[in-house]
């Protein structure tokens, strides 16, 4: 049998507790009511896209294709995240508020990065559009030439030719942070 004793050295708890009570930031990333129109004058906008997008929609045979939360939880860009959450915390230990605030302005852009480069990056897993879609897409190409271009990808087999929901960009670039101090 093993026995183990453990001395406290230092009991920090009611100061941690206290300054995390005192400091509540968080940092929303999404699209905000003031992003979610979209240039068109559509019934949908873009926080709603984002959600059909992210579930999926059987009704209308979208697969699911989530983007901010794999974003920002895989591996390397959670590891990332994390390092700077610890910081923030820590500024925030140390009565250092305004230095956390920055930190996390900089740790809201740095997710929305990452969200961003979701759209493209091979680790989403996003199963490809449907023939039918690309050639919905071939048809809004109004530049004969861009058209004939496009076309001659498609057949070639192309993977850069069809970017799985990117058309316009609308709707990723809509995608931002905020920074709300509770405090």
């Amino acid at each position: 049998m093993i026995n183990f004793s453990v001395d406290t050295l230092l009991d920090d708890t009611d100061k941690v507790l206290k300054s995390l009570k005192d400091s509540e930031i968080s940092i929303l990333v999404g699209i905000p009511e003031e992003n979610a129109k979209r240039e068109e004058d559509n019934e949908i906008n873009n926080a709603q896209l984002l959600y059909i997008h992210t579930n999926g929609s059987p009704v209308n045979n979208l697969p699911a294709r989530p983007v901010i939360e794999p974003a920002l939880t895989v591996q390397d860009n959670k590891d990332k995240l994390t390092y700077s959450l610890k910081r923030i915390i820590n500024l925030l230990l140390d009565d250092k508020k305004e230095e956390a605030l920055s930190l996390a302005e900089r740790t809201g852009q740095r997710a929305v990065n990452f969200v961003k480069r979701w759209f493209v990056d091979p680790r989403n897993g996003w199963p490809a559009n449907k023939p039918a879609t690309v050639w919905r897409k071939l048809r809004t190409v109004t530049n004969d030439k861009a058209r004939m271009t496009f076309f001659q990808k498609y057949l070639a087999g192309d993977p850069n030719i069809d970017t799985v929901l990117v058309d316009t960009a609308e709707m990723r670039n809509s995608i931002t942070y905020i920074v709300e101090d509770k405090s």
